[in-house]
Parts: C-alpha cells; sequence; structure tokens
C-alpha cells in the first residue's frame, strides 16, 4: 500500500493590528525544495526571488484590498504589497509550514 501524499492549504491568520482580520491561503505541503529554497533566498539577502517563488507556488488567496479594490495574491500583487506586509506573510506561511503537523 503507497503513501496517499495529500497537499493542504492552511489560513494564515494575524492578531497585530494593521493585519488584523486579514486572511491568507498558503500550501503548506510544498516540495521541501520549495520552503528551503524561500528560506534560503530571504536569509541570503534575495528577498524578490523569495517573495515570487512564494507568490507562484505557495500562495493561493487572500483578502487584501487596497483604497476598497482587491489585491490580486499573486507574484504582481505581492509586489504592489509594502515590504513589511509581505515579509509578514511570508514568514507566517514558514512557520505554519514547519510547525504543522501531519494529520
Amino acid at each position: 500500500m503507497a503513501y496517499r501524499l495529500d497537499r493542504r492549504v492552511a489560513v494564515l491568520e494575524f492578531d497585530e493590528q494593521e493585519l488584523h482580520g486579514t486572511e491568507v491561503r498558503c500550501k503548506v505541503d510544498v516540495p521541501m525544495w520549495i520552503l528551503l529554497d524561500v528560506q534560503a533566498s530571504l536569509s541570503n539577502g534575495e528577498i524578490q526571488r523569495g517573495i515570487d517563488l512564494f507568490s507562484e507556488r505557495v500562495l493561493v488567496d487572500w483578502t487584501i484590498e487596497e483604497d476598497g479594490k482587491a489585491i490580486p495574491a499573486n507574484v504582481e500583487g505581492m509586489r504592489e504589497l509594502p515590504i513589511s506586509i509581505a515579509l509578514r506573510i511570508v514568514g507566517a506561511w514558514l512557520k505554519a509550514a514547519i510547525e504543522l503537523p501531519l494529520a
């Protein structure tokens, strides 16, 4: 009998005032190379590369708007966010992907 690999999606929620109520849906069961590559890119100062990889391979959806208009949950949308918010989103995903127990 083979192990059946199910790819889960997590909803990241933020308690801090600036992002309170924001939900970000991300894949958490991604190939290990993606997690390691995003983490290494950020650690090595290759922030755009890490954020782009996250946006292309991990990000599913979010509830982020600007002036009442939805910002798309994709590479272009991530590039529109202030860097502090983009990094908080990626950081929350890294934490969830590493700490999320297998069900």
